[in-house]
């Protein structure tokens, strides 16, 4: 398990907001935009923990793997998400590239479809279209 305290502070923004903290530097809008990924993660059977949590669980490392990951990749995706949960993982990605922020590349390596099966629920079911490009999701 990793603990929030050892993640960066962009890494930290990220899993706050997440997690339901809003804080005052930052617009509604913002906050808003990682409401609706917080709500369309847990709609795709993610678990998002307490802001109180000393630690990072699982499906919050997959989110912010996803993230990174989007922060890198505006053409085709490797992501195989939900839909709604990818359009609002871009939203993220560009609001804290907003902030001058951008998550590590280690944050990649915690993405895996085949980990654990909480972490599988997000993942899209093989019958539906697959996304191939994020900008589809931004708008």
């Amino acid at each position: 398990m990793i603990h929030v305290a050892k993640l960066s502070p962009i890494e930290k923004l990220a899993i706050d907001l997440i997690r339901g903290c809003r804080p005052a530097r930052l617009g509604s809008d913002d906050c808003r935009d990682f409401v609706r990924l917080a709500r369309a993660a847990k709609g795709a059977g993610m678990v998002i923990s307490a802001l109180d949590c000393p630690y990072l669980g699982d499906d919050e490392a997959t989110l912010l793997g996803c993230l990174a990951l989007l922060q890198r990749q505006r053409a085709i995706l490797a992501l195989d998400l939900d839909p709604q949960l990818l359009r609002h993982l871009a939203r993220g990605a560009e609001r804290l590239a907003g902030y001058g922020g951008r998550l590590e590349y280690r944050n990649v390596a915690r993405i895996s479809p085949g980990g654990s099966t909480r972490r599988k629920r997000a993942w899209r079911s093989r019958n539906a279209p697959a996304p191939t490009v994020a900008q589809d999701h931004l708008h």
